[in-house]
């Protein structure tokens, strides 16, 4: 049975995003720990399929454990791509970037380095993340302007723990509409949101889809 949260809680929801640089070693170890998970998955499968009395006809619903590890091996595939496409002294140098955007998102030096980030990484991974942690933690107008960047130029980076960009943006913008009191355009967020990124997961594997419902129970109430 799905939790209730509270207004609160809800609201309060975009801060426990948490994001995060990882090492090589710390990617090693994120690599190995899905390796292991997916091996069990497909052992799973390959067990209902050999348990089933008519292969092919029964309807396979996903668990939540088999989405999250998904999600994982998405974020894997997207952080590979740099490494494809950028050399590791940029890598080091994109990653040292965003740390210092997400340590403190206000400074001066934090919205220099998304410039830097926007000029020279387009491209990146973190670019993309980068843009959602200054929209998460930005104020008023800014904050919908910074989440909007993110879903339209972003939406395909990932988190290493498999929370996508573009799924969280519209979440959070979702909420920021809720809040403002715009509730046509939280609504068409949601429906957009449902429909692009069914599967999608927070910074701690929680299906987004668990929090919609009370967002949508709220904007019922505040109609």
């Amino acid at each position: 049975m799905r939790k209730t949260l509270s207004s609160l809680a809800l609201f309060t929801l975009l801060f426990s995003f948490n994001s995060f640089a990882v090492s090589d070693a710390e990617f090693q170890a994120l690599q190995q720990r899905v390796d292991f998970l997916e091996k069990i998955i497909l052992r799973q499968n390959e067990d209902r399929l050999n348990s089933s009395a008519s292969p092919g006809t029964e309807t396979e619903v996903k668990n939540n454990e088999q989405i999250v590890v998904e999600q994982k091996l998405n974020a894997r595939e997207r952080i590979a791509l740099d490494r494809r496409n950028y050399a590791p002294a940029e890598l080091s140098k994109i990653e040292l970037l965003f740390a210092e955007i997400e340590r403190d998102v206000d400074s001066p030096a934090a919205r220099n380095n998304l410039k830097t980030l926007i000029h020279q990484y387009r491209n990146a991974n973190r670019t993309g993340c980068a843009f959602l942690k200054v929209g998460q933690l930005s104020r008023g107008p800014e904050r919908a302007a910074y989440l909007k960047k993110a879903i339209n130029e972003f939406s395909d980076c990932y988190f290493a723990n498999g929370a996508q960009v573009g799924a969280l943006a519209h979440f959070i913008l979702a909420q920021y509409y809720t809040i403002d009191n715009k509730p046509v355009e939280a609504r068409d967020i949601l429906a957009r949101l449902k429909k692009n990124f069914p599967e999608a997961i927070d910074h701690n594997d929680r299906l987004l889809s668990e929090f919609i419902p009370d967002l949508e129970a709220l904007l019922n109430r505040t109609e």
